[in-house]
């Protein structure tokens, strides 16, 4: 079977971006559809459209919501504090 053109490999991943925007919760916009389309292409050699590109979509937005779910590591270093600090006000206590 022929790879899908770019343009059809776009129209793939419009049909699909509800479902990875509902898996992922994140919103993907049609830009990113279509650079996923034309870079997976251009610089992803040993696969072929459109898996290559729904797996750029899918991985970047895997990686967009570990960003979201993350804390930063200043507010983790700080709410641990916090709670050694109470630790040891209950214990003079």
């Amino acid at each position: 079977m022929d790879e899908p053109s770019e343009e059809d490999t776009i129209a793939i991943l419009r049909g699909l971006k509800e479902r990875y925007e509902v898996h992922h919760k994140v919103a993907i916009t049609d830009g990113a559809i279509i650079a996923a389309a034309k870079l997976s292409h251009r610089y992803i050699t040993d696969r072929q459209l459109p898996d290559k590109a729904i797996d750029l979509i899918d991985e970047a937005a895997s990686r967009i919501r570990m960003e979201i779910d993350s804390k930063p590591e200043v507010l983790d270093r700080l709410e641990r504090r916090l709670i050694q600090l109470k630790v040891e006000a209950q214990a003079l206590k």
